[in-house]
């Protein structure tokens, strides 16, 4: 017994020392500036041994990071991909939500904003209700708000930012790094607004919690940036004095890529302030420091290439030496090879020549059924037109004109007569609105008065009016003229996905974004319902109908859901 209990405990601490010592390595490795070099240790350190979830969820959190330096959006999607699934699957929340964020970081660096804010909005879902989590469900907030503004949405940018405030203080987090990053973004957004005193007074705020916490990084920021709108403002001389001591701060950092745009915003205030001389110097100096970092990046490089070029060297000398000594025994496997690349180009050719058929069918087949698709919605199309012109200009006109007949009803006393009036006028009258409604429904007049804009406006206020579900429209730039193709399809798409929201969902938000960009028309469908998988039957006819009517517009459909994350459809349509 005695023995098995020294077993146990030296097994324990091998355990434990192997621990502390891959945390230990990770931390070595966040001293090491070469993100390649960084990213191959971490990756061999989780590969060559079998670690607790916890280490295994650190490394993967650095490699990501790493990733991210790199640009190398592959590896961080595969890498955060991999993290969600093992922290969803031992109920780790915060990095769940980090991995999930982090996806958001790609979309955003290339312009794809509504995506970046699709992840950055899973992320906070993650974390909501969870005050030990509320500085990550800042973070997301403050990513989205920053979104919106980098959007030019400033009303969805300043309401997320607000957000990302009022968690912090509900969890009376409030001295904390992103709490004052937050403020500090709202104080861009209301100086881009020309709301000079709010902003001011959040850069002071800003400033100083980062004075007080040595935090250097948000006091440079915050100085540079509190700089050009001082020098907006007319106000040259402060812009001068609080561009130079974030330039001071910048060159003890010795961050020289921050310092190279300092200097262009220094040059510019100067300039602003009439120092044009004192610009130019700055603006050489710009131009040097841009200069050194490109020459030791390119020296870099070429010590790089050198290397590789000595090994590759020696590695054909070596290929040659054993080549002399081989050739005498490959000369049958070179008759071999060569009738065996015969019959290659010639399997190759052929299936070149059969691929190039098969496509050619299968364009035409796509093409039939496409033809044939349009055809159907067409027809379905003219027929409700042309029953609601039959209701309204056939069967209405024809009740209205029963009405007026009752007044020749003689066989009935007088009073009898005014009470069978009163009544059938009241049914017909019922009967009329019915009719009407139902003329309406199946062609709506205000598609065909007031655009589709604001007839999807109405069609959501109407739809939604008796429901507990919250709406945000929000329409962006829409300047083109749309056809009547596109409004139409649109317009019966933004139908199914109504009815299918207040049927299925169980939603308690709703937003719909309209918005005009790069020459595309973006339509945006989101709720916060249960969602659903893709490959249930539960899509069923009404995903298709959206498809088809999507197809028959040359859109795209995106569509994102997952099991109680709701549920996201975007539709882009090129307008040329």
């Amino acid at each position: 017994m005695g023995k098995s209990l020294v077993a146990l405990f030296l097994l324990f601490s091998l355990f434990s020392n192997a621990q502390k010592s891959t945390v230990q390595f990770i931390n070595q490795t966040k001293a090491i500036k070469d993100d390649k070099i960084a990213y191959r240790m971490l990756d061999s350190c989780l590969t060559r041994r079998k670690h607790p979830i916890d280490i295994q969820l650190r490394l993967k959190q650095e490699l990501v990071n790493r990733s991210l330096n790199l640009q190398r959006y592959d590896l961080l999607n595969k890498q955060c991909y991999e993290g969600i699934e093992l922290a969803k699957k031992h109920h780790k929340d915060s990095m769940h939500a980090f991995f999930q964020k982090q996806l958001g970081y790609p979309h955003y660096y290339h312009g794809e904003f509504f995506k970046a804010i699709h992840h950055f909005k899973k992320s906070a879902k993650i974390v909501e209700n969870k005050p030990e989590l509320a500085q990550i469900l800042a973070a997301n907030y403050n990513n989205i708000g920053g979104a919106y503004i980098d959007f030019y949405d400033n009303k969805n940018g300043e309401r997320y930012l607000l957000k990302s405030l009022a968690v912090l203080e509900k969890a009376h987090q409030t001295d904390n790094h992103i709490y004052f990053l937050s403020k500090r973004v709202l104080a861009s957004l209301y100086g881009r607004t020309k709301q000079y005193p709010k902003a001011y007074a959040l850069y002071d705020d800003v400033l100083k919690f980062a004075i007080q916490n040595n935090d250097t990084n948000l006091w440079s920021s915050a100085l540079v940036f509190k700089s050009a709108l001082k020098s907006l403002d007319g106000k040259h001389q402060e812009a001068f004095e609080l561009s130079t001591e974030a330039m001071r701060l910048m060159e003890l950092q010795g961050d020289k890529h921050s310092l190279i745009a300092n200097y262009m915003f220094h040059a510019s205030n100067l300039n602003r302030a009439g120092k044009h001389e004192e610009a130019y110097n700055y603006s050489l100096k710009y131009l040097d420091l841009s200069r050194e970092i490109y020459r030791k990046e390119s020296q870099y490089q070429m010590n790089q290439l050198e290397a590789k070029f000595k090994t590759r060297e020696i590695k054909k000398k070596a290929e040659l030496k054993s080549k002399e000594n081989l050739i005498l025994k490959k000369k049958n496997q070179l008759y071999l090879a060569i009738a065996f690349g015969i019959l290659s180009v010639a399997f190759v050719i052929f299936l070149l020549f059969y691929l190039r058929n098969q496509r050619k069918r299968q364009k035409l087949l796509a093409k039939m059924q496409l033809e044939r698709l349009q055809a159907i919605i067409e027809g379905e199309e003219k027929e409700k037109n042309r029953l609601a012109r039959e209701l309204h200009d056939g069967v209405v006109q024809e009740l209205v004109a029963f009405k007026h007949q009752l007044n020749q009803f003689e066989q009935l006393n007088e009073e009898e007569r005014k009470a069978m009036k009163i009544e059938l006028e009241q049914q017909l009258t019922t009967t009329t609105r019915e009719v009407r409604d139902l003329a309406h429904e199946l062609m709506p007049v205000s598609l065909q008065k007031q655009g589709l804009v604001s007839a999807l406006k109405d069609l959501v206020d109407k739809a939604f009016k008796n429901t507990n579900i919250q709406i945000d429209f929000t329409v962006n730039q829409v300047n083109k003229e749309l056809s009547q193709t596109i409004q139409t399809n649109l317009y019966r798409i933004c139908q199914e996905l109504i009815n299918n929201t207040i049927k299925y969902s169980e939603a308690s938000e709703v937003n719909v974004i309209i918005s005009e960009r790069n020459n595309n028309l973006l339509f945006i469908f989101e709720d916060n319902g249960k969602g659903f998988i893709r490959n249930q039957k539960s899509a069923g006819f009404g995903l298709f109908s959206i498809q088809s009517r999507v197809l028959l517009i040359n859109g795209e459909l995106n569509i994102e859901s997952e099991p109680d994350q709701g549920s996201s459809f975007t539709i882009k349509i090129p307008l040329s």
